[in-house]
């Protein structure tokens, strides 16, 4: 019965289509209106031809991993940890990007050793990417107020502004943790049937 409430849900849910825009052609012809229109209807686009994104993206990807699951032990600020119903395992790093990025990374690195590095060449990455949007909403008619009523550019918007990044890793139970919580829901459920 799950497994088709399951299915019976999904098939309510509306499909969602991500704009994707191409990197290398960001600012040519008719493609800045085309972009602030996509960010105008839902707020989320997406890109492809980012020079060297796949191969940052996976370092990145597999420095954290690592440390998430490292430095659990030294219990550092960066990293949040919860252990899911099914016992798997969630780590979080949670950092500011942009501007702030390096003092984040620091942090992150005095425990896990060489991730500053590699964090920094994906969020001076990122960076790059978000301030293109900016400038490419430039050569638009978009205009934005800030706190004091001054029109700013995109570019300055996006400049300003403090991103988080958060990487997510799991780690599945070992077969003995998964009898643990096996036995803890069965205790449960024996308890509610009394």
């Amino acid at each position: 019965m799950a497994s088709n409430l399951a299915i019976d849900v999904a098939e309510e849910v509306p499909s969602f289509h991500v704009p994707v825009f191409s990197y290398e052609t960001l600012t040519t012809g008719n493609t800045p209106y085309e972009v602030l229109d996509a960010l105008k209807k839902d707020g989320i686009i997406s890109f492809s031809n980012v020079p060297s994104y796949s191969q940052i993206r996976d370092s990145y990807h597999n420095m954290a991993a690592a440390c998430a699951v490292s430095a659990q032990d030294a219990n550092p600020n960066f990293l949040h940890h919860k252990t899911l119903t099914d016992g798997a395992k969630r780590y979080v790093i949670s950092a500011t990007s942009g501007q702030d990025a390096n003092a984040a990374a620091i942090t992150t690195d005095t425990t896990c050793p060489g991730y500053k590095d590699i964090y920094t060449q994906f969020s001076s990455l990122l960076e790059m990417v978000v301030l293109s949007v900016g400038t490419t909403l430039d050569a638009t008619d978009f205009t934005m107020k800030d706190s004091y009523g001054q029109t700013v550019s995109s570019h300055q918007l996006m400049t300003d502004a403090v991103r988080l990044d958060h990487f997510h890793a799991y780690e599945t139970p070992s077969s003995k943790e998964r009898t643990s919580v096996s036995a803890s829901s069965r205790t449960k459920y024996e308890r509610l049937d009394r």
